[in-house]
């Protein structure tokens, strides 16, 4: 693949998320948010050529691993210690090259490798795991996720996620005794835009079938809400 071909889906994740982290830098400046973005896409690439070039004794463009790193770059907490970045890129390519299964003759991941990354480092570093930065400039976000989400065609699945956990999150309110008005505040959090516009839709770890990417909002969409119910009662 060409990683110059703009009409490529991948290419123009990569552009979006280098929107988004050039974007950060507005607040918090190049040194604290470009330098761990640079880290965990060095550590990303790198190793995953080197498990490729192992493997097939051949380089390839690695565009997957770009947007693993950039993505995890984002996500953690800025500043975050290099140990956090490069164990979280570590793990992210370790589980796309050997968490897989063959599904209709292609290989696809059994785990989203950016968020099996960002989940055991957070086993070790929990303070750095919760730091999405990418949405600083609300408007450019929630543009650039629109446009993933239209590019993808997976309109309806986003749809589906947002209406199930509309539904839970005025649940949780009338748990909490909270009011009505904070309705947009359960649902619209950033990681929930961001787990909308990123991980939800990432085609190698989503069914094949309509049907099944609609299933797969709703487990999502539940799961969410569980875990954080459990939290919660914790």
């Amino acid at each position: 693949m060409n990683i110059f071909n703009l009409h490529n889906i991948k290419t123009q994740l990569i552009i979006v998320l280098l929107i988004l982290t050039f974007a950060g830098t507005v607040q918090y400046g190049p040194a604290a948010t470009l330098s761990q973005s640079v880290v965990a896409v060095l550590v990303a690439v790198g190793l995953d050529l080197a498990i490729f070039y192992v493997k097939n004794r051949r380089l390839f463009p690695a565009t997957s691993a770009i947007i693993t790193g950039l993505i995890i770059g984002l996500v953690l907490s800025v500043s975050a210690p290099l140990a956090t970045v490069i164990l979280a890129a570590v793990v992210a390519i370790l589980s796309k090259n050997f968490l897989r299964f063959e599904s209709f003759g292609k290989k696809r991941h059994i785990l989203n490798p950016a968020a099996s990354g960002l989940f055991v480092s957070s086993l070790f570093f929990p303070t750095y795991a919760n730091g999405w930065w990418g949405d600083l400039i609300p408007i450019l976000a929630l543009a650039a996720g629109l446009f993933i989400v239209w590019r993808l065609n997976r309109i309806t699945q986003v749809a589906v996620f947002v209406i199930v956990s509309a539904f839970f999150s005025l649940i949780a309110i009338l748990i909490n005794g909270a009011s009505i008005g904070l309705w947009g505040q359960y649902l619209f959090t950033t990681l929930t835009l961001f787990f909308v516009f990123i991980m939800l839709v990432e085609p190698q770890t989503n069914p094949i079938s309509h049907r099944g990417r609609i299933v797969f909002a709703i487990c999502c969409a539940t799961i969410i809400f569980i875990t954080g119910f459990l939290h919660f009662i914790a």
